[in-house]
């Protein structure tokens, strides 16, 4: 018998004992063994000397594989074990899953059957998550090395920290001053007088050809790695007319961050600097070609760049493109630099790297071409973005002018400064606060829940900044979460919520122990999560929040108004109920403020010509209100405002009135007469004593009930005139009728209503609008996101 077959008789036994064994543990399970215990002295024992023999093979397979795996196995004594160290047994036993699939994959020969393309591509998918060395390399720090240390203790403003400024209007020491931002004193932008004042260069709103890229193979990038080599750079760069800039971050093993490298493109040439060398706060030399307002810097998603640059290297950006809100403007279905490589030159980016340690020296070839690419086709996609740009803007309106538009949030952007990253215990605010991110989880914290929580927090902040790590690094946000939520009461249960990853906390144990301990006693007279958000504390520190985007020069009270379109883009011409009317024309053609999903709409020209024809008939309407005014009476009588009925009609066995008596029919027609009558004569009286609030609201109202009488008018007079003619015909049907009996319904005899003929409506052919699509050039407005799924059992209430 063959290989195969042994194989196969081998599996089946193996197959069918394996089943015999999972059917008779599930009935086990069903039974309840603590009844048969207790029942049954010896039945109990025989179950203890089983659960030892399966815990004692158990964890001797779990060493085996840990040793293999290059982990640690955990200690299983007892059930309650498991339950403590079930993750661990998990990831143990995935991985002896994983070489039983690969085991029996040789054995079977599917493995063997595979070509050698097959397992290049093979190894190319696995290769696309990446190793733990080369995301989380185990490296000496870096920065201990720096020349100028990076200050991690300090909560105070960050101050800049160059020392010359190139290209300034401003001199350095005249920029280098503190002022209030959102109510709070911050070291000013040392450029932002430079590149507010600052004009782009003409080339770039003049369409151009595109010039081509080298081949990125046969390019081969330089490796910047001393000062001379920065200045032999500089001056290349200074003969360009544009630049591609982009940079490579670290900041999981350091709590600030590291810029750790740099890499520029001219038309010609690549660069790739290294930037943790010990003299890399020497790299603001660059700010000579960066702040040179002549010289074009292409950046994509350059948010977090600015503020590194500005961080590590006292570097800023004037002229800067961004074409991230190119792809804004544009309306591109994605905004990510993948994106624009493979639109415009069919360069599929292994993004991957992202998360790559950057720090590790000397960095591999995969990790160069990566870095390289990011810089190296970013000049040719600026100049096919800018072409498009240009061809999809009006130049009569300024606010159609995309290429303007693009560049005006590029400078809101090179405008933003870095700020130093903070912490408050008491409060939980910062930017390494504790705050937002436990009123994003939002899980009801008891008090001692919610002491644990901070004290871990505090703790862990301390921590990173003495040991210069991410707090994340440190203790995870997840693993503190579960320790707050649980409270172990014993510190085995307690050391097995720390992940064995986080090593600084696992040094700390006993200290980390001990302050759960405080934190728990003092928690239990201490306010809940509900309590402390609810509180005066809190709410008068959200109050001062709030307010502190005010400048010291603005006032309060004052109020900003906005013109508005006639007619509403969304909703047409659709009725509105007319309590929300304030009787006011606000709008004109001449305050037409186009919003930015209304930008590139093709019949905007169109929409602006209805809105100045509706404009001159309410003109016409508002003149023909006020003569009806005139006409009315001035009787100086106050309008009520009651309720009416549109159409009230009488019972139909109710008497008719008698007009002996005197009495009033009430008509709503009539009402609203006598009311705008009232309201006219109260007008004109107002008027003469002067037009105060009550006396213009009086005289709106005024206009809108005479306005909607005399219409009432001249429709009832229209229908008069066709009731008149069949006034002959109908009396005689109306005195039969009169004598006739009232004919009773048979329900018997009538029809089902439930089985009667339903008119189909038909279906209209045109394409139903979809709220969700993606932008486009042929359909310029962003879809609308979709709501979030329904998450129940949780129920918070928010006091004001």
């Amino acid at each position: 018998m063959d290989a195969p077959l042994d194989f196969q008789t081998l599996k089946e036994s193996v197959q069918s004992a394996l089943v015999a064994t999972v059917k008779t543990v599930n009935r086990l399970a069903a039974e309840d063994l603590d009844f048969q215990k207790t029942a049954n002295p010896a039945t109990g024992k025989r179950l203890e000397r089983s659960v030892g023999r399966i815990l004692a093979l158990s964890q001797k397979v779990l060493k085996a594989e840990a040793k293999s795996v290059g982990t640690q196995a955990p200690r299983i004594t007892d059930t309650d074990d498991l339950e403590l160290n079930w993750s661990k047994i998990v990831d143990i036993v995935d991985c002896i899953f994983e070489k039983a699939d690969s085991a029996l994959d040789e054995c079977t020969g599917l493995a063997k059957r595979r070509d050698l393309g097959q397992n290049e591509s093979v190894a190319s998918k696995k290769s696309a998550s990446l190793q733990a060395n080369l995301r989380n390399a185990n490296i000496r720090k870096p920065q201990l090395s720096f020349e100028v240390q990076p200050d991690t203790q300090s909560q105070s403003p960050w101050k800049p920290i160059l020392t010359k400024k190139p290209h300034a209007t401003v001199p350095l020491e005249e920029s280098l001053v503190l002022a209030d931002y959102n109510g709070s004193m911050e070291w000013r932008h040392p450029y932002e007088t430079e590149i507010l004042n600052s004009e782009f260069p003409d080339r770039a709103f003049q369409h151009a050809e595109p010039t081509p890229y080298k081949p990125l193979e046969t390019t081969q990038a330089t490796w910047v790695s001393t000062y001379e080599e920065v200045l032999e750079m500089l001056e290349e760069l200074k003969k360009a007319d544009e630049i591609a800039v982009d940079l490579e971050h670290h900041d999981y093993r350091t709590y600030i961050g590291l810029t750790c490298l740099m890499q520029i493109s001219t038309r010609t040439h690549d660069w790739i600097v290294d930037t943790l060398q010990p003299w890399r706060h020497k790299l603001e030399v660059l700010n000579e070609v960066f702040t040179d307002p002549s010289i074009i810097k292409a950046l994509h998603g350059a948010h977090m760049d600015v503020q590194w640059l500005q961080r590590d290297l006292g570097l800023y950006l004037n002229s800067y493109f961004d074409t991230y809100y190119a792809c804004e403007v544009l309306g591109y279905p994605q905004r990510s630099l993948a994106y624009l490589l493979k639109k415009f030159a069919s360069f599929d980016a292994d993004k991957k790297y992202q998360l790559v340690d950057w720090r590790r020296r000397p960095i591999p070839n995969e990790m160069m071409f990566y870095a390289q690419s990011d810089t190296h086709f970013l000049l040719y996609i600026y100049d096919m973005m800018r072409n498009e740009l240009i061809k999809h803007s009006d130049n009569s309106r300024p606010d159609m002018n995309l290429m303007r538009e693009v560049i005006r949030k590029s400078k809101e952007r090179a405008l933003t400064r870095y700020d130093q990253l903070t912490f408050d215990p008491s409060t939980g605010d910062g930017n390494r606060g504790w705050l937002n991110p436990i009123l994003r989880q939002m899980w009801p914290m008891n008090g001692s829940q919610f002491a644990v929580y901070r004290a871990l927090w505090e703790w862990r902040d301390k921590k990173a900044r003495d040991c210069d790590e991410n707090p994340v690094y440190v203790l995870s946000n997840q693993a503190l979460g579960d320790i707050a939520r649980d409270i172990p009461d014993e510190r085995s249960a307690f050391e097995a919520l720390v992940p064995r990853r986080a090593s600084i906390a696992r040094e700390s144990l006993s200290d980390l122990w001990l302050l759960v301990q405080e934190a728990v006693k003092k928690g239990e007279s201490g306010p809940t999560l509900m309590q402390f958000i609810n509180s005066t504390e809190r709410k008068v520190d959200i109050r001062t929040t709030g307010s502190a985007g005010l400048s010291i020069d603005a006032k309060p009270e004052e109020e900003f108004t906005g013109s508005r379109l006639d007619v509403s883009q969304l909703f047409g011409n659709m009725l509105l109920s007319s309590s929300w009317e304030d009787g006011e024309e606000t709008g004109t053609p001449d305050d037409f403020i186009q919003l930015p999903w209304q930008r590139l709409h093709p019949d905007m020209l169109s929409i602006m010509n209805e809105q100045t024809g509706v404009a001159m008939q309410q003109e016409e309407d508002k003149k023909l209100s006020d003569e009806v005014i005139h006409v009315s009476s001035t009787t100086p009588v106050k309008p009520k405002d009651v309720e009416f009925t549109l159409k009230a009609g009488m019972k139909r066995k109710a008497p008719e009135p008698d007009a002996s008596t005197g009495e009033h029919i009430e008509s709503p027609v009539a009402d609203e007469a006598e009311a705008a009558q009232e309201g006219a004569s109260n007008a004109s009286e107002d008027n003469e004593q002067g037009d105060d609030e009550n006396s213009i609201a009086q005289r709106k109202r005024a206009k809108k009930l005479a306005r909607k009488a005399a219409q009432r008018e001249k429709l009832k007079a229209a229908r008069g005139i066709g009731e008149g003619e069949g006034e002959a015909e109908g009396g005689e049907d109306e005195e039969k009728n009169k004598n006739e009996d009232e004919e009773v319904f048979d329900y018997d005899t009538a029809k089902s209503v439930m089985y009667g003929n339903v008119d189909k409506t038909v279906e209209s052919h045109k394409k139903s609008f979809n709220p969700y699509a993606k932008a486009s050039l042929d359909r310029p407005i962003k879809g609308a996101r979709r709501a979030p799924p329904m998450k129940g059992g949780r129920s918070v209430t928010f006091r004001k």
